[in-house]
């Protein structure tokens, strides 16, 4: 049966939480928190009370900030979230994995870069597979220094912000071991895939397709994938990138000290930065 959460579920280790024929859950808070390991949630639709805002969908985190230890293995599949999200705070996405336990600064980039001491563990093994993203107000998917991060198969069908920061497809950062493969992603409003940091290393981009991107950043800088600050090991491979839709944008980007990045057999086309049916 369909249900409402108004208060956050705080998920227990070697938990499977399951819906049966796609039960939707209404909230206006964040339903689920995972801290601890061995959780899988699958099988449900996520919307807005009404249509109002909501929390993070599903929040996966630290037990605390400062906790060396940190939760694994833990699968979200076959989920729909729609309208799911907060506008303009950036850790109230459909999925949000914060792996950080402190903000640093860099000199490439005026954000504020999530990082992690290096005696404390990585969040790692996340798998999000198969799952339906619509009509969300900021990115979809945000993860920060997670090892073992797999995005497969999933459909993201519009974002929105006014902040170049937020609105993207997929953001990752200080992210190793990785893959982000055969997502479909449209409608967006920053960048499609955003890949980030100077801890990111050995990730594949694969077989994503990205049409109709930075359609919320008029005067702002967005790509179909954006690789930048100081993300080394990565390889971009086999995807399709159209339709920039703002003033300045790039099919494929490469900036602010990356390094060790190979592109090839990608297609891209109607963007500023690029020539038509162009491969990479």
């Amino acid at each position: 049966d369909d249900l409402t959460i108004t208060n956050t579920i705080e998920v227990p280790a070697n938990t499977l939480i399951s819906g049966v024929n796609n039960p939707v859950i209404r909230t206006n808070t964040t339903p689920f928190a995972v801290r601890e390991s061995n959780v899988e949630i699958r099988d449900f639709t996520i919307t807005g009370i009404d249509n109002t805002s909501t929390g993070a969908g599903i929040l996966i985190d630290r037990a605390f900030r400062t906790s060396v230890e940190a939760p694994s293995d833990i699968t979200i599949q076959n989920m729909v979230f729609d309208g799911v999200g907060t506008p303009g705070l950036g850790e109230y996405n459909p999925i949000t994995v914060l792996g950080f336990n402190s903000l640093d600064s860099s000199p490439l980039t005026d954000e504020p870069i999530p990082v992690l001491d290096t005696d404390k563990d990585s969040i790692s093994n996340i798998n999000i597979t198969d799952n339906t993203f619509r009509n969300t107000p900021n990115t979809a998917i945000v993860a920060s220094v997670v090892r073992n991060l797999n995005i497969l198969n999933n459909d993201i069908d519009g974002t929105s912000s006014n902040n170049d920061r937020l609105g993207s497809g997929i953001k990752a950062t200080n992210v190793t071991t990785s893959s982000i493969t055969d997502n479909n992603l449209s409608n967006i409003s920053g960048s499609g895939i955003h890949l980030q940091g100077k801890g990111t290393s050995n990730v594949t981009i694969e077989s994503n397709r990205i049409s109709t991107f930075g359609s919320g950043v008029e005067e702002g800088f967005s790509a179909g994938i954006d690789i930048s600050n100081g993300a080394s090991e990565i390889e971009v491979s086999k995807n399709d990138v159209s339709s920039g839709d703002n003033n300045f944008n790039a099919g494929i980007s490469t900036k602010g000290g990356v390094s060790n990045v190979v592109i090839n057999n990608n297609s891209v086309s109607d963007v500023r930065d690029g020539n038509k049916e162009k491969k990479l």
